[in-house]
């Protein structure tokens, strides 16, 4: 349409894959697995990968891979009955279908709202997709189950940020986290849905939903 936009997907998929199947061709000849070779030419470089053959020595590296390669099946929809094993991914493919939708304070999602959302709102629509009904605001959600530590995280958690890291009830924002420091986030009015690093100065905590612990919570807005 004219209009380049990093944000649309119609721009950006086609995009990241050209760019990824000509990493491709660069490092076909090296030895291992071909997807991760791809992924270390796009976080290191095609020489790199073709110097060491293979995947390179180095931790930023091999952890962006194994990331990465980690995360696909979190963004694949789930078939048949959802396990719990299984929740967490099914909330990070309904969050990342939104990735790119204008947000809207109090959006809920509803039609009358143009499918907009709100933080809360998103991570309330996202869960209960799979079974799961949360609080509609973020400093209750954060009582929804266990809270891992930083170095625990899996995607699917919710990360909560506050400007009173002392004090739960004061958290005043949410996303879901997705692997490799980053969430899905729906930051603020005029943005849109997008990834977002989570490692911030606000940043409180994170809780690993869970159905039971989501039922012990009062789910009136």
């Amino acid at each position: 349409d004219g209009d380049r936009d990093v944000w649309d997907p119609n721009d950006a998929i086609p995009s990241a894959a050209k760019y990824d199947c000509t990493l491709a061709k660069y490092v076909k000849d090296a030895p291992g697995n071909p997807t991760e070779n791809m992924l270390a030419a796009y976080n290191a470089g095609a020489y790199a990968v073709i110097k060491y053959g293979g995947v390179p020595p180095y931790r930023e590296t091999q952890n962006y891979v194994k990331t990465i390669t980690t995360l696909q099946e979190s963004f694949a929809a789930p078939v048949g009955r959802v396990q719990p094993s299984q929740q967490a991914a099914g909330a990070i493919y309904f969050a990342q279908k939104k990735l790119g939708t204008l947000y809207l304070w109090g959006g809920n999602g509803t039609p009358e709202q143009g499918g907009r959302f709100d933080c809360s709102g998103l991570t309330k629509a996202a869960y209960e997709t799979v079974g799961i009904t949360l609080p509609r605001v973020a400093n209750d959600q954060y009582n929804a189950g266990p809270h891992p530590g930083r170095d625990e995280l899996l995607p699917g958690d919710l990360v909560f940020f506050s400007d009173d890291l002392t004090n739960s009830r004061a958290i005043r924002h949410v996303g879901i986290y997705v692997g490799g420091g980053y969430m899905i986030n729906a930051p603020r009015t005029g943005a849109v849905i997008r990834f977002d690093a989570i490692d911030t100065p606000d940043y409180f905590g994170a809780t690993r939903v869970t159905e039971d612990g989501a039922k012990a919570l009062p789910t009136s807005v």
